[in-house]
């Protein structure tokens, strides 16, 4: 076949709002890209990417496009003690998963996160401020560490039987 053409339709904006017709957000885009990512599609960023941006934003960038760029951003942001701004656990915990876990941002980022434990096992202390949000992506982030940890060395382990019950 000669003279064949490719069209790209783009209908409305590559934004997300959190309910149906809402104004766009960054958060819910960042969070509906990676949701696009993850299952194999190709999302287009180009909103997202045309917003002052937060480390959030940057590390959902980040995780799209592996461009030096935004890993420059992420890393330039960070707090000298480990977190990102909003500082809690949350934030922190997501932007670490989408770092290379070898690099110093992330080594700085897994320490702050586990200085956040509270003794009873949930995030973040005093015990009495943990919640199920925090501990959840506390958990994710941390146990990634795990697995690649694991999986460098050839080991794999049953899971944990141990539990932490969090009462309310």
């Amino acid at each position: 076949i000669q003279n064949q053409r490719s069209v790209k339709v783009q209908l409305g904006v590559p934004c997300w709002g959190p309910t149906y017709r809402s104004v766009c957000n960054q958060d819910v885009t960042s969070y509906v890209l990676l949701a696009l990512n993850r299952q194999g599609k190709n999302p287009d960023p180009s909103w997202l990417e045309q917003q002052k941006s937060a480390p959030l934003h940057a590390a959902v960038l980040y995780e799209l496009s592996k461009s030096q760029e935004y890993l420059s951003e992420i890393q330039s942001s960070q707090s000298s003690s480990g977190f990102w701004q909003p500082i809690d656990v949350t934030t922190t915990s997501l932007i670490y998963s989408f770092l290379p876990k070898e690099s110093e941002p992330a080594k700085k980022a897994l320490s702050w996160i586990q200085s956040q434990r509270a003794q009873e096992g949930c995030w973040p202390t005093p015990s009495n401020l943990c919640n199920l949000k925090s501990t959840a992506s506390a958990v994710y982030a941390t146990s990634q560490t795990a697995q690649a940890a694991g999986a460098q060395q050839g080991n794999v382990t049953a899971p944990s039987t141990n539990r932490t019950e969090l009462d309310d």
